[in-house]
């Protein structure tokens, strides 16, 4: 019987510890906008709203970057998208990284025109490039700041083909254990090529709020 409770007091300290330590893991970020990429075999699943629409994916991280899939729906072109975005990462230390992207994808277009009077309805292929810088400013808090260049090819007869540039950044902040919320804000111009018209340029906004869960 002795034995019994000496054995129930040498564990007690131990499971103290165990949840101590867990309830002072740090936070972890990163499941949504956060330019650094997943650790070697982690997965998040994120989702987004916002302006001009609304985004689902996927994120695995492999040593040294990683890959995902991403489905979107711009509600003001009534657009229907799927990318394959991959990052790698070209510089890094403790507190920040440096990295590039690329993304491949398509895109089906209804062709609203209710906010943007020259869209038409059109199917085609989705291409990008990316820099990103991100810096941790403390556990589970990363600011990070990117520069894109999304572009929109329409391989059908009508539609138009869009070349754009975009510049900003956002924050990403750890809330509990593995899930994320975070904030992105990206603007700048888009080169319009209509099918059989005059090429227009446009100012364009993007507002993203987002919330993911990291696994592994």
């Amino acid at each position: 019987m002795r034995s019994g409770w000496l054995a129930v007091l040498l564990a007690a300290p131990a499971l103290g510890l165990g949840t101590t330590a867990r309830a002072d893991a740090p936070r972890s970020s990163g499941a949504i906008f956060a330019q650094r990429p997943l650790p070697e075999g982690s997965v998040s699943v994120f989702g987004t709203v916002g302006y001009p629409g609304i985004t689902a994916g996927v994120r695995q991280g492999f040593q040294g970057g990683e890959v995902g899939v991403v489905g979107g729906f711009d509600y003001t072109r009534t657009t229907f998208t799927a990318d394959i975005p991959a990052r790698l990462v070209l510089a890094s230390s403790d507190r920040w990284i440096f990295g590039i992207g690329l993304r491949l994808g398509a895109f089906g277009d209804l062709g609203a025109d209710y906010l943007d009077r020259i869209n038409r309805p059109s199917a085609g292929l989705r291409l990008g490039a990316k820099a990103n810088f991100d810096v941790r400013l403390a556990p589970g808090l990363d600011l990070f700041a990117a520069l894109t260049t999304p572009v929109e090819l329409a391989l059908t007869e009508r539609g138009e083909d869009r070349y754009g540039l975009r510049a900003g950044g956002g924050v990403e902040l750890g809330v509990a254990d593995d899930y994320s919320v975070g904030l992105q804000v990206l603007t700048g111009p888009d080169l319009v090529h209509p099918r059989g018209g005059r090429n227009e340029g446009k100012w364009m906004l993007g507002v993203a709020l987002g919330f993911g869960r990291r696994f592994f």
